[in-house]
């Protein structure tokens, strides 16, 4: 389901960058980031998962809904705490970083990232930057050890044939 952005700010968004053809940046963010689309989905009926894209937090809404969240931008650091901030409780979130940068400086979530969470002992967010990421069919009090794989950032080819 998508889920963001909404109506009001999309149409705010494609009408700046329709009133200046040469408009490449609103508010900071370039015209695409602010349209990029967020969608919601419940892994196996009980998580429920917000995809970000590279949207700007600013534009991600109801986040304490969600118990885990896909950090826009491949986790770079400011957008990060943007969104740590604003949610009543982040220790209770997981948290997903995309690689699907190759070399980029923030490819796979910045080191920035990584020793920010250990500092503030927050649980490491799991990383596309090792591979496929595996996430436990619930995080509140399932003894089971089942697990649904996540590959962020490019389709994986074997599953569909």
């Amino acid at each position: 389901m998508i889920v963001g952005p909404t109506e009001d700010e999309f149409s705010e968004v494609v009408a700046k960058a329709i009133e200046d053809g040469e408009v490449s940046h609103i508010e900071g963010e370039t015209v695409m980031n602010s349209a990029s689309v967020q969608l919601k989905y419940t892994l196996d009926g009980q998580q429920t998962v917000i995809l970000c894209g590279d949207a700007s937090p600013s534009y991600l809404h109801n986040l304490d809904i969600y118990q885990v969240i896909q950090l826009p931008h491949h986790g770079k650091l400011d957008n990060a705490e943007e969104i740590f901030n604003n949610l009543k409780s982040p220790y209770s979130k997981q948290f997903l970083v995309s690689d699907n940068t190759g070399s980029g400086e923030t490819s796979g979530g910045s080191d920035a990232l990584i020793e920010y969470m250990k500092k503030e002992k927050m649980t490491p967010a799991h990383n596309t930057r090792y591979g496929v990421v595996h996430l436990p069919k619930s995080s509140f009090g399932s003894g089971g050890s089942t697990t649904q794989g996540v590959k962020l950032g490019e389709m994986d080819c074997k599953r569909w044939r």
